[in-house]
């Protein structure tokens, strides 16, 4: 196998970006502090790349990966960091938009972050179906370190094949219900999420939603953190229903989908809005 080796490089994404805004929920794959992001994540079938990234005073990103496959794990840590999304069209969306146009400064600068693998979106996708979030994070832990594969101080999620081979009452002593256990190995049985990344919106969002358990929270899970790909919103969301009903809309697939391609992050701005406040339990 070939020794690892150190890249340093910069990433210049298109501004506004701010990582410390852009984190999300800590996960087995990653942690940050003192203004540092150190991740791990998957390269080349069975290679896996460590990093550290912070962001400069002027905006741009550095990063020190570790790997024995240097460029593959360049290019995939400036995917799961959405260096080459630009949020200007959907910024000046929001800066006319009366939902979102009082949000603007506070959330210009994030971006949703990609999770390690699209594997582990799936895992987020069913872990957090009616719960709370800060228990369906410790499912996805446990999950993570059970079937997972350790690296330093982090756990990976499960490859595909992995997940469904697992017998469901792995997943339900990890806090599953057998239900969604079953959910949850059937669809990285038959999901093939590697194809997702190449079809059209349409043809994406209906094949998630053809999965039996997924909806189109779970969908929007899916192709927002596994690829990076706002066509469909957080649909479903008990947050972002809460804020249909204060606006009396019929339900919040009309507030989510009026935003188009930018589905996805106009959602994520909406659980923001304080009218979606208090704890949201997200839907299947």
């Amino acid at each position: 196998m070939p020794a690892n080796a150190d890249l340093e490089v910069t990433f210049t994404p298109p501004a506004p970006y701010l990582l410390s805004r852009s984190i999300g929920p800590p996960d087995t794959t990653r942690r940050y502090r003192g203004g540092v992001l150190e991740l791990v994540y998957p390269v080349g079938g069975e290679g896996v790349a460590a990093a550290r990234v912070w962001q400069r005073a002027d905006a741009t990103l550095a990063a020190r990966i570790t790997s024995s496959q240097p460029e593959a794990a360049h290019d995939r840590l400036r995917e799961l960091l959405a260096v080459g999304l630009d949020t200007r069209p959907f910024l000046r969306t929001a800066a006319a938009d009366p939902l979102l146009s009082p949000m603007l400064v506070r959330l210009r600068g994030l971006r949703p972050l990609l999770l390690s693998t699209p594997v582990q979106a799936l895992i987020r996708a069913v872990c957090g179906q009616l719960i709370r979030s800060a228990e369906a994070i410790r499912i996805e832990r446990r999950i993570n370190y059970t079937l997972g594969t350790r690296h330093q101080r982090f756990a990976l999620s499960p490859d595909a094949a992995a997940l469904a081979a697992a017998h469901p009452a792995l997943l339900e002593r990890a806090g599953l219900s057998p239900k969604r256990s079953v959910v949850l190995t059937r669809a990285a049985r038959r999901l093939k999420l590697e194809a997702l990344a190449g079809a059209d919106a349409d043809a994406a969002r209906m094949r998630v939603l053809r999965e039996p358990g997924l909806g189109p929270w779970s969908a929007g899970v899916v192709l927002m953190y596994g690829f990076g790909r706002h066509e469909q919103g957080l649909t479903g969301d008990l947050a972002l229903v809460r804020l249909a009903r204060a606006l009396r809309l019929d339900g919040d697939r009309e507030l989510v989908e009026r935003y188009g391609p930018w589905s996805g992050l106009a959602s994520v701005w909406l659980t923001h809005h304080p009218l979606s406040r208090r704890h949201a339990l997200p839907a299947a």
